[in-house]
């Protein structure tokens, strides 16, 4: 059968860790030989909506068919390439560990059929801890929306190692027993050197990881959970 519309699904990494942010990237090549419009109209509003499954071929409800409206206003001509880089984790919460199969169907007014991607194959990981640190809140302290932190809660830094494809990366999670605060991938793992972790006064973690000879990058990360800085050096 003849795809009017042919279109690739390509995920920015193919290993997650829990709770990280997933991004999907939709490259749609336009064979119908009339331009593709996408708008807030009515007639050019396409819906484009994804199947998610698990390892052994069972379609998860749950994670699957919620639609997106697309009216970015984009317009594809005959013959040619569109690209759309969508936040997946904002509608999908894919959450658990496991190894997911995942496809999206695009459908247009111009058009009677729906059309279908490949399939693409991620991952979710808990990562190995290498590193941990549990602390007090202290007393009075401000999170980024502007609220009062309780000074009898307490939260944990970890450091984490995933392997993602051919390499490895360190993570760094901030959580409490009810709440994760933040997840991060900070760099590739070389050689045998951990990242080299201090807790400061005012319970921020100072991190230092080697990423390449000669480099490091630097972070600093609140308790409540705010990225502070970011350097290589």
């Amino acid at each position: 059968i003849f795809a009017q519309l042919a279109m690739v699904l390509t995920p920015n990494q193919q290993t997650y860790m829990q709770y990280e942010a997933i991004y999907m990237h939709l490259r749609i090549r336009n064979d119908s030989g009339r331009p593709v419009v996408f708008g807030q109209n009515k007639q050019l509003q396409a819906k484009l909506f994804f199947e998610v499954s698990d390892i052994n071929g069972r379609v998860l409800p749950e994670l699957s068919g919620k639609s997106i409206i697309l009216t970015q206003g984009k317009v594809i001509n005959p013959g040619q390439i569109g690209d759309i880089v969508l936040k997946f984790s904002s509608f999908c919460k894919l959450h658990q560990k496991g190894i997911y199969r995942i496809h999206a169907y695009i459908s247009h007014p111009l058009f009677k059929d729906q059309f279908k991607s490949n399939d693409v194959r991620i991952d979710i990981s808990s990562g190995i801890p290498i590193w941990k640190r549990t602390i007090g809140v202290p007393d009075g302290k401000i999170n980024a929306a502007g609220d009062t932190v309780s000074h009898d809660s307490s939260r944990t830094y970890t450091i984490r190692k995933m392997i993602d494809g051919k390499g490895q990366f360190y993570y760094c999670t901030l959580e409490d027993k009810d709440k994760l605060y933040q997840v991060f991938r900070m760099g590739p793992a070389i050689g045998i050197d951990k990242p080299a972790c201090l807790v400061d006064m005012s319970g921020a973690l100072h991190i230092l990881i080697n990423i390449a000879p000669k480099i490091y990058k630097y972070y600093k990360l609140d308790i409540t959970g705010e990225l502070l800085e970011a350097d290589k050096y």
